[in-house]
């Protein structure tokens, strides 16, 4: 009797054991997916949005590289938060500007553009947060070296961009 019960035990603990470590490797994994898709997001935001970015031939893409070690070792939401506002702190200041929009909104056809996730205060500190909103509201205005529209009509031409040189 003392024997199975000794042996329950064991059979209990090891399997809550593993339990535990499978909970948290999957943690691990789901924390490692969502560092990489806020990267990815973030990067993309301020290629095109941050004034500093588009004003001149700026090797974006290669800032990316450098800066992915630092998020692979950011073991949570502050220290990820704290590498991405070196990122965009080393980009110089924002101006506050008011937006110039020369078509009327009811013109877009934006049901596909979202930037909610920009105030994602599970992934993302709020001075982040903050930081982001502000880019989005004093975006680049004008000539872009990354991307224009097309005069007349509007449509987005990527520019200076490697993947469409090798086309």
């Amino acid at each position: 009797m003392k024997r199975s019960r000794l042996l329950m035990t064991i059979i209990i603990i090891g399997l809550l054991s593993y339990l535990t470590v499978s909970y948290f490797q999957t943690q691990n994994r789901l924390w490692e997916t969502k560092k990489l898709a806020s990267t990815a997001k973030i990067w993309g935001f301020l290629k095109y949005y941050h004034p500093n970015i588009g004003k001149d031939p700026f090797y974006w893409d290669k800032q990316l590289f450098t800066v992915l070690p630092q998020i692979k070792e950011a073991g949570n939401r502050e220290e990820l938060s704290k590498v991405y506002l070196e990122l965009i702190n080393s980009l110089g200041e924002v101006p506050n500007i008011t937006i110039v929009d020369t078509i009327p909104a009811d013109q877009y056809f934006n049901k596909n553009f979202n930037l909610a996730w920009i105030s994602n205060e599970e992934i993302f500190s709020k001075e982040l947060c903050t930081k982001l909103k502000f880019i989005e509201e004093n975006r680049a205005q004008g000539d872009h070296y990354y991307v224009s529209s097309t005069p007349y009509v509007g449509n987005i031409q990527l520019k200076n961009e490697t993947f469409t040189q090798q086309l």
